[in-house]
């Protein structure tokens, strides 16, 4: 016998959506040995809005068993894990190198894929102070496109980069290795 999940009338045309949602989850799961979700939750407002993320929810589905994964951070963390390795002598000293924390922020904690919209998201974050150097769409728009930023930066170790990426991929490590360690310091408290 054949279970029907119901989807509470509540949702509405939500459910629809999360119906839509689970047929990719499965048929991406037949494909691939894991899979990493970021789903981001937000309240109170409508489409078109600004919108202040409540919580942010990582879930790794990998053969015959799923978990969540226990990395929420608050902007207010992102913020301070930035600060901590931007500036003069620190990992993060050149308008260019923004690119790697593109890289990781979009997989860690689900920012854009979009450079622009990345840029405007940073600028979005609660700073204590003014960033030197500032992130740039600029000076990062065409390494966003990148073969490399498709791989997934939390594994940094296992990043096979191209031959034409391997120098971006060596100017990018130290930093994402660094932002890891700050992020990972201010883990957020449960919600």
């Amino acid at each position: 016998m054949e279970s029907k999940t119901e989807t509470p009338e509540c949702l509405g045309g939500f459910g629809a959506r999360l119906r839509s949602i689970e047929s990719i989850i499965k048929q991406a799961m037949q494909q691939h040995s894991h899979l990493t979700l970021n789903f981001n939750f937000y309240e109170g407002a409508s489409i078109g809005q600004h919108i202040e993320r409540t919580d942010t929810s990582n879930v790794w589905m990998g053969t015959g068993e799923t978990k969540k994964m226990e990395n929420t951070y608050s902007d207010e963390h992102v913020a301070r894990a930035i600060e901590a390795i931007c500036g003069e002598g620190k990992p993060l000293d050149s308008k260019q190198k923004w690119v790697a924390v593109y890289w990781y922020l979009r997989w860690e904690c689900n920012f854009p894929a979009k450079g622009s919209e990345f840029c405007e998201r940073i600028e979005r974050l609660p700073f204590s102070k003014k960033l030197e150097p500032e992130c740039d769409y600029n000076n990062i728009r065409k390494l966003v496109t990148c073969q490399l930023m498709e791989q997934d930066a939390r594994f940094i170790d296992k990043v096979k980069p191209s031959n034409s990426d391997k120098a971006l991929f060596e100017q990018c490590r130290p930093i994402v290795i660094a932002l890891a360690q700050e992020l990972g310091k201010r883990i957020a408290p449960k919600l």
